[in-house]
């Protein structure tokens, strides 16, 4: 009986042209950019308090991450997130814009803001004085009064409603119509054409280097207009 270990082995033949191939290796899962990731948080941020000035900075930050993290994923493929870093980088801008809006606003409010509150509560005061021309033109055939003066006392009491905040000029029912901020134009009456000017500013403001005039027409309408226009419209 002969030994196993003396039985014949049989070895598989290498098939002509064969190779040998290495295993397949599965590649890993991407990681999100930092970067990507960063612009997106600061994007928001900045789109959120565009409002203020540090919006704009993290807005310009957030830029500057979207930006760069976009190359460094075209590189690896490792990494994901270019649609972070893209939606990160408009946030940014949007927010730089909203910041740079916000900026300008103040700075326009600092040169003017002053003149036209005034010139608010002056189309205001103006309104009330019309309450009172109405009045007035009631007890008058339907005739508007041609000076301030004929409304005091009987009809307004309280002078200091023909004066602006800030100025410290005293109006009393004897200079009303030398001192008063306000101008009635004489003659009218309740058949005049509605859009006629009835009561206006008797100084003027300024925006964007524009000379202005606030008015009231006959039909309680508030309007300011530059004052080349407002001249054409008294006819002077």
């Amino acid at each position: 009986m002969g030994d196993f270990n003396d039985a014949p082995t049989q070895e598989q033949p290498l098939q002509p042209g064969g190779a040998v191939t290495a295993p397949t290796v599965q590649p890993g899962p991407k990681k999100t950019s930092g970067l990507a990731v960063g612009a997106l948080i600061l994007g928001i941020l900045a789109f959120i308090s565009g409002f203020m000035f540090i919006g704009g900075l993290l807005g310009l930050v957030g830029l500057i991450l979207g930006i760069a993290a976009i190359p460094g994923i075209k590189k690896d493929e490792r990494l994901s997130g270019k649609g972070l870093a893209i939606a990160g980088i408009v946030l940014s801008i949007l927010g730089m814009l909203s910041a740079l809006g916000t900026l300008v606003a103040g700075m326009f409010l600092m040169q003017h803001g002053g003149g036209l509150i005034q010139q608010g509560v002056g189309a205001a005061k103006m309104a009330q004085i019309k309450i009172a021309m109405d009045f007035y033109a009631e007890n008058n055939a339907g005739r508007y009064p041609d000076r301030l003066s004929e409304l005091v006392p009987d009809y307004i009491g309280d002078t200091d409603l023909f004066k602006l905040p800030g100025s410290d000029i005293e109006v009393t029912a004897d200079n009303v119509d030398d001192t008063s901020a306000f101008v009635l134009v004489p003659g009218l009456s309740r058949d005049d054409p509605p859009r006629s000017v009835l009561i206006y500013g008797r100084g003027t403001f300024t925006v964007a280097g524009i000379t202005m005039r606030s008015f009231l027409y006959l039909d309680g309408t508030g309007d300011a207009k530059p004052e080349p226009e407002f001249r054409k419209l008294i006819g002077q």
